[in-house]
């Protein structure tokens, strides 16, 4: 299993101020680029649940996560553009943004997903809505998780 290499929070300029972020980026073993995802979550999720999620993310499916806790839908479109606008400053694939959310962050990334069709960008390669965290980090550390061009051919 790929380890996550690094992690850093990062300041994000919106409308109403700055947002905090935090971005957990794979291990060199993943190869690269890989997907950005964009995960959305609010205070019904415990910040080190989240964290252990993320680093999971990141580890097994070798994404590079964008963590973002706002209950503001202009927050959370802010920060999909930002990442989907640098993506390569990410070292991720600025062709596979995926929007995700856990707990009261899955309805969140249902209205900024429909938002961003609705407006034609930015293009998502995907969705990813999860129960909650603490459930999600052991499936996922569990692994193995496969990105699904990873499976073409394999059917």
């Amino acid at each position: 299993m790929p380890a996550m290499a690094s992690d850093a929070s990062l300041m994000l300029r919106e409308r109403r101020g700055l947002v905090r972020v935090r971005v957990n980026w794979p291990a060199p073993e993943c190869g690269g680029p890989n997907p950005v995802l964009v995960l959305l979550w609010t205070d019904d999720e415990p910040t080190d649940r989240v964290d252990a999620l993320c680093r999971a993310l990141c580890a097994q499916a070798c994404v590079v996560v964008l963590s973002v806790r706002t209950l503001c839908r202009d927050t959370a479109a802010t920060a999909l553009e930002w990442a989907a606008d640098h993506a390569a400053d990410l070292e991720a694939d600025p062709d596979t943004v995926l929007l995700g959310g856990v707990g009261e962050g899955r309805a969140l990334a249902t209205q900024v997903a429909l938002g961003a069709r609705e407006r034609g960008w930015p293009a998502l390669a995907g969705d990813v809505l999860l129960l909650d965290a603490e459930r999600t980090a052991d499936i996922v550390a569990r692994g193995p998780f496969r990105h699904s061009q990873d499976m073409e051919g394999s059917e």
